[in-house]
């Protein structure tokens, strides 16, 4: 079971709790690590929030993707039903960005692998509306 970060868009998530989750904690040059996480849309509806609404929903169906430093796409998917993703890249920096055209804005989030610690990474698209 993980703990939920989100610091500035970077994620950093340790070795001990992914092995606990049966996820590699391989560093060599070659290794390949996870990096999984859940894509929301915000806000849902317009006008004021409701109380107990949450405001976002999961994002489905939208390509992440996974650039180096050199702005280089080294890995992408489509999220699921639930907004989830999950993808996997050699050790180094990163940054996830949703391709989801001009509407939502989805900012890139900044990741760092190895993950050193327990997390799902959150991406949060504005919708737009107001």
């Amino acid at each position: 079971m993980g703990v939920w970060l989100k610091t500035s868009g970077l994620l950093l998530l340790s070795a001990s709790a992914l092995v606990a989750c049966g996820i590699s904690h391989d560093v060599g040059a070659d290794a390949m690590h996870r990096v999984t996480g859940v894509i929301y849309i915000s806000p849902v509806r317009a006008g004021p929030q409701l109380i107990g609404d949450p405001g976002r929903a999961p994002l489905a169906n939208v390509e992440v993707r996974l650039h180096d430093q050199a702005g280089i796409k080294v890995a992408a998917v489509v999220s699921d039903a639930a907004g989830r993703f999950t993808l996997t890249a050699p050790a180094g920096s990163y940054e996830l960005r949703a391709g989801v055209g001009k509407l939502p804005r989805c900012p890139g989030v900044a990741v760092v692998l190895p993950i050193k610690s327990a997390g799902i990474v959150e991406i949060e698209c504005d919708s737009g509306m107001r």
